[in-house]
């Protein structure tokens, strides 16, 4: 395991996140953080202080996990 001292200097640039629904993904993240820094069709990028949040979608989906219901 690294050292306290160590965790507390490291940052984490970015973190890729596989989605099903980039609309609704954005919806939901425009809501917290503001409008993304960069969107196409299928990925969308956000800043969180030092962290870039880049979501991309899922090329397809079968039906049956179109919607998540916990």
């Amino acid at each position: 395991m690294i050292s306290n001292n160590l965790k507390s200097t490291i940052t984490i640039h970015h973190m890729v996140l596989t989605i099903r629904d980039l609309k609704e993904t954005e919806g939901f993240y425009t809501k917290i953080f503001g409008p993304s820094l960069f969107s196409t069709a299928s990925t969308a990028i956000y800043q969180v202080g030092q962290t870039m949040l880049i979501f991309m979608q899922k090329e397809s989906v079968p039906s049956q996990l179109q919607k998540f219901d916990p």
